[in-house]
């Protein structure tokens, strides 16, 4: 009797759950990467991935699931048995902002010229071009890494910044510090600074601060642009700045690979100092 009575629990509670998938796009039919969905009143939940799909099997037959993607209207749908659906948010007319980190992005890089092995941590800074503006609602911005040779040369920078989501440009503002000493080198750079990313379809970078090189000691400024190209996949940019005793250059290129693997190769100029540095970065949200 006790064999028949379990066998009777566990069928009327392999009942109780629905398998629901389906794809999010936004009106415009673009699939939506990122989106929170959940059981209403369970702790049950998932994410959308990087083609906007989901999959989620509920603890009950008849609830509600909840799609919530910061900028968009909240969407509720009753599920009543196992289905596949297709979601459609809509932008909501008051643009909302989030004080919460929804993305990190994690990697490494390596100097090939200098032999510098390094950590990359931040909340998408690289990555920003390269996101449509419904995609990234991170508030503050910022990026961590640390190099070093395991011997004398270590290199340390950081940078936190603040993103305007207006109309019809974002705006990144940001303060940073960048310290190279490499003994082995003959190089000691300081840079400290504040600087403004203007993002559209393309994105320019104007920065100034006082920089530190060796024995100078100056103000200056550089100016920067990047452009989305290749379906807008790979991004190409470009820097160039001005310390009275010397110029600084940067040219690089960033695939972002199904908004999850950021690639990036970096050719920096300092005086007389060169840097290769090749990354790999993982990005994904929380």
């Amino acid at each position: 009797m006790t064999i028949v009575v379990f066998s009777v629990f566990v069928t009327i509670d392999s009942f109780a759950q629905r398998n629901v998938s389906g794809v999010i796009t936004d009106f415009d039919g673009i699939p939506m990467i990122g989106v929170h969905i959940s059981e209403v009143g369970t702790k049950n939940h998932t994410i959308s991935d990087d083609v906007g799909a989901f999959c989620i099997t509920t603890k009950n037959d008849n609830c509600m699931l909840s799609f919530v993607f910061i900028g968009f209207t909240t969407k509720t749908v009753r599920i009543t048995q196992d289905a596949t659906i297709h979601v459609i948010l809509e932008e909501e007319v008051i643009k909302l902002i989030s004080y919460v980190t929804e993305w990190l992005s994690i990697g490494a890089k390596y100097d090939a010229i200098n032999s510098m092995i390094g950590l990359n941590i931040s909340n998408g800074y690289d990555e920003l071009p390269l996101l449509p503006s419904r995609y990234f609602f991170d508030n503050p911005v910022y990026q961590m890494n640390v190099q070093t040779d395991f011997n004398k040369n270590n290199m340390f920078s950081a940078n936190i910044g603040w993103m305007h989501y207006g109309l019809p440009l974002r705006c990144l503002f940001s303060a940073g510090f960048n310290q190279f000493d490499y003994p082995s080198k003959d190089l000691f750079h300081r840079d400290i600074y504040v600087s403004a990313m203007f993002l559209k379809d393309a994105a320019l970078t104007v920065k100034t601060g006082y920089q530190t090189q060796n024995d100078h000691n100056n103000w200056g400024v550089s100016v920067g642009f990047q452009k989305p190209i290749v379906c807008e996949k790979l991004l190409v940019g470009l820097s160039a700045g001005y310390y009275f005793d010397y110029l600084t250059y940067s040219l690089y290129f960033q695939e972002l690979i199904k908004y999850t693997i950021s690639f990036r190769l970096a050719y920096d100029r300092i005086d007389n100092y060169d840097f290769f540095n090749i990354g790999l970065n993982y990005f994904f949200p929380r």
